[in-house]
């Protein structure tokens, strides 16, 4: 389980930062796929605003190739 937080407490985020955190965990609980985490649940009612997902223990290498794959490149060759 990972865990991410917008701002400790305490401390006020801004307005625009809120609203793209908002919108991260909105896009997560629509995501569907095996290559994209998936959303255990979130705070955004009160501070610590928080995001609760799975860990995936992929490399960079692998999550750099499936988004090769997946942007077409190896498709063309």
């Amino acid at each position: 389980m990972a865990v991410k937080v917008l701002l400790q407490c305490g401390t006020t985020p801004p307005a625009a930062d809120l609203q793209r955190f908002i919108e991260e965990a909105a896009m997560l609980q629509r995501s569907q796929h095996p290559c994209i985490l998936h959303l255990y649940g979130a705070v955004l009612d009160c501070q610590p605003y928080m995001l609760v997902s799975e860990v995936r223990k992929a490399s960079l290498a692998v999550i750099a190739a499936v988004r090769h794959v997946h942007s077409g490149a190896l498709m063309q060759a």
